[in-house]
């Protein structure tokens, strides 16, 4: 079908859509329309209007549906490809940094939470091997996040990421395969980077007990340096328990990282 006729038929089932009041079917067909006038510049002689139109229509039922969906994922899907076009549409027009950078942050706030989706799907899937990939998955997410937040890019009031390791993982660890092991390491070392990388937005576990197992595993085998670099990740941890102990908070199972005060800070606030 040509784009002409798309075009067509999406203002022709919009208009019954609108007449109806059938707004989540309006907000597909009004979302198909701005697509196709972006992709082809020359379809209509007041295709300009047309997208200006329809965008601020396409806002409206979109507050007027945000909670039905909230509730649909290909809804959801329909409004973050609708989030890209108008970023691409800021990329091409004058807008300043400061209005891309505000346009992206909402690509980041509505993806926070994929890192701890990730890691609570690798607990209901029954295959080992596919949760393996799915901590994977967590500990790749929860990277970019503790970037974007390190890079001041996106910094919301809890600009922390979790390092999970999955207590399936500890329970498991006798009954793995050598390969599955061998994974699992390179999940602790992705662990260990990031806590040397990226240590002021990187909450860690306290599993040293546990970690002190895979390490002698690892002497075991002969793999020092290794072993060597899962005793940094100990050590990381051990440093936050003593930092908690020292401040009064006790042996906790999760370590945010330490808080570097400026060195007049505290002057300055009883000034």
């Amino acid at each position: 079908m040509m784009p002409e006729q798309d075009l067509e038929r999406y203002e022709y089932w919009a208009n019954i859509f609108r007449q109806e009041q059938q707004w989540e079917k309006l907000y597909i067909a009004l979302s198909h329309l701005t697509m196709i006038l972006r992709w082809f510049p020359t379809i209509v002689p007041d295709r300009d209007d047309k997208i200006k139109r329809y965008k601020e229509e396409l806002k409206k039922v979109e507050s007027k549906i945000f909670e039905k969906i909230l509730q649909d994922p290909n809804l959801m899907g329909l409004m973050m490809t609708n989030l890209r076009e108008e970023l691409r549409d800021l990329y091409e027009s004058d807008a300043t940094r400061e209005e891309i950078q505000m346009h992206l942050q909402k690509f980041f706030a509505m993806g926070e939470g994929l890192s701890e989706s990730v890691n609570d799907a690798s607990y209901v899937v029954e295959d080992v091997d596919t949760a393996l990939q799915l901590w994977k998955a967590h500990l790749c997410a929860a990277q970019c996040f503790a970037i974007l937040h390190c890079s001041g890019l996106y910094r919301p009031p809890f600009s922390i990421v979790t390092c999970r390791i999955p207590e399936w993982v500890v329970e498991l660890w006798s009954t793995f395969t050598e390969q599955q092991r061998l994974i699992a390491v390179d999940r602790l070392l992705q662990i260990e980077e990031m806590s040397r990388q990226l240590e002021q937005c990187v909450a860690l576990e306290d599993w040293n007990s546990w970690l002190d197992e895979v390490r002698k595993w690892l002497l075991e085998r002969g793999q020092r340096e290794t072993a060597a670099r899962i005793t940094q990740l100990m050590q990381q941890v051990d440093s936050r328990q003593l930092q908690n102990t020292q401040e009064g908070c006790g042996q906790m199972h999760w370590l945010l990282p330490h808080i570097q005060h400026p060195p007049n800070a505290s002057k300055e606030v009883a000034d």
